[in-house]
């Protein structure tokens, strides 16, 4: 049992709250979503070990087109995340 904390989340007080509030939904209208990482390399500059590291990076993937959901990425920083020039 996981206490009403999914992925790192502070625990929700009451359930109606859950349950009333509003689904996220993709672009293609599926409404389901798994788990996924986009992993960035650090350089060794960076890393504080000396040698390259890899980094994950937590993300939600529709299940029924496979897109990323900039939405769950932090403000401003999707395009840097996932590796690409647009961000919506």
């Amino acid at each position: 049992m996981n206490n009403g904390i999914i992925d790192g989340a502070s625990p929700i007080s009451d359930a109606n709250a859950v349950l009333d509030s509003k689904n996220c939904v993709c672009e293609c209208g599926c409404k389901t979503f798994t788990s996924a990482y986009v992993v960035k390399k650090i350089s060794p500059v960076y890393s504080g070990t000396g040698k390259e590291e890899l980094f994950p990076i937590p993300v939600y993937v529709c299940t029924k087109c496979g897109t990323v959901m900039k939405e769950f990425l932090e403000k401003g920083n999707a395009s840097r995340i996932l590796g690409t020039e647009d961000e919506k």
